[in-house]
C-alpha cells in the first residue's frame, strides 16, 4: 500500500472523495463561468485525461484506451468483471499494457498478451470510464496467452489471494495489490510505471 491514501479500498473502508472538494452538477446563481472554470481545474486531480464518459455495462475482453499527459495513448483490457476485492467487494479485473500510440486506435494482438503488461492486473471500479478516465473502444474474446493461469495480489497483512478472494499459499508473479481500485490509484500506477509525478493530492 501506498504511505499516503490515494483512494484504494481494502476490505474495510470505501473512500469515494478526495480534496474535500464537492462539484456541484450545475452553475448556482450568480455564479460566472469563470469560477467554474477554476473550480473544475481545483478537481483536476489525476494525471490521466479526460475523453469519453460512458455508463455501458463493461464486459470481458473490452478493449479500453487511456490518455497520459505524456499525448500517446496507454491500453488495456477487462479480464472479467465478475472478480471479489473481499467477500463482498464486486470488482473488474484489468490489465493495462506497455503498448503506447499517438493515436487511439486498437493496437496489434502481440502487444495485448500477459508478457507485455505495463503494471501487474489489478481490480477496479466503474468509476474510470463512468468519469471519462477510460473510454472503451470495442470488445474481442480472449484467447490463449491474453490471461494469465493465476491472479495474485498481496493484502496489507501480508497474505496472498486471487481475483476470487481465494487465499493463496504464497506470491505468484506478477503480483498486485489486493483491494478495490479507482482512478486515482490506477492514476498513480500508471504514472510511477511511466515515469510521470504522481498528481498532486
Amino acid at each position: 500500500m501506498y504511505s499516503r491514501p490515494r483512494g484504494r479500498v481494502s476490505n474495510s473502508s470505501s473512500r469515494q472523495r478526495r480534496n474535500g472538494i464537492a462539484i456541484v452538477a450545475s452553475n448556482p446563481a450568480g455564479a460566472t463561468n469563470a469560477i467554474f472554470q477554476l473550480v473544475r481545474a481545483a478537481a483536476a486531480v489525476v494525471n490521466l485525461k479526460l475523453l469519453r464518459p460512458s455508463r455501458k455495462r463493461l464486459a470481458a475482453g473490452d478493449i479500453f484506451v487511456m490518455l497520459p499527459p505524456d499525448g500517446k495513448f496507454l491500453f488495456g483490457r477487462v479480464i472479467s468483471t465478475e472478480a471479489k476485492a473481499g467477500p463482498s467487494i464486486p470488482a473488474n479485473l484489468i490489465y493495462v499494457f506497455k503498448a503506447r500510440s499517438p493515436v487511439k486506435s486498437v493496437p496489434d494482438g502481440s502487444e495485448l498478451r500477459t508478457d507485455r503488461l505495463l503494471i501487474a492486473p489489478l481490480m477496479i471500479n466503474r468509476l474510470p470510464w463512468s468519469k471519462g478516465y477510460i473510454e472503451t473502444l470495442l470488445n474481442r474474446p480472449l484467447a490463449d496467452g491474453e490471461v494469465l493461469s493465476q491472479h495474485c495480489f498481496r493484502s496489507s497483512g501480508g497474505r496472498y489471494y486471487d481475483e476470487l478472494s481465494r487465499e493463496l499459499s504464497g506470491p505468484i508473479e506478477p503480483c498486485g495489490l489486493w483491494g478495490l481500485n479507482s482512478y486515482r490509484t490506477l492514476d498513480d500506477d500508471i504514472s510511477k510505471a511511466l515515469g510521470i509525478p504522481l498528481a498532486p493530492d
